[in-house]
């Protein structure tokens, strides 16, 4: 898991990249390219939904959303009661394979809450499981 030191500091930070200001003029962009220089532990489940969504900054950001899953494997963004495991399952399937640790936490916590997600139609679980 990432060390407790390193979520004071941002995305930015931690890549040791800062990004331009953004050229494509949308909500979204502005909010990933302002959410980059957010220290780790001031993120909130939207702020991760959006930027693992995005699968910004992921090799940062996996291990904190495996810790709000477990704590709430329906964690809660802004759109919908479990909206930051479908950000987490929707990740690349390379990802995974290059962090099996992470994967198989992953699908333990499903497996460990499926009575509790088992209603919920918009996860898209079945590739961890």
């Amino acid at each position: 898991m990432q060390k407790p030191e390193n979520r004071k500091l941002s995305l930015e930070k931690l890549e040791n990249e800062v990004w331009p200001e953004p050229t494509y003029d949308t909500h979204l962009v502005k909010r990933c390219h302002s959410l980059r220089k957010v220290p780790l532990e001031k993120l909130n489940i939207e702020d991760l939904r959006v930027l693992v969504g995005q699968q910004i900054g992921l090799k940062f950001l996996v291990n904190i959303a495996i810790e709000k899953l477990t704590e709430d494997v329906l964690a809660e963004g802004d759109f919908y009661l479990g909206d930051l495991l479908n950000s987490v399952t929707g990740i690349d399937k390379k990802y995974w394979k290059e962090n099996p640790e992470q994967r198989i936490l992953l699908s333990a916590i499903i497996k460990n809450n499926e009575n509790k997600i088992a209603n919920n139609s918009v996860l898209n679980i079945k590739d961890l499981l």
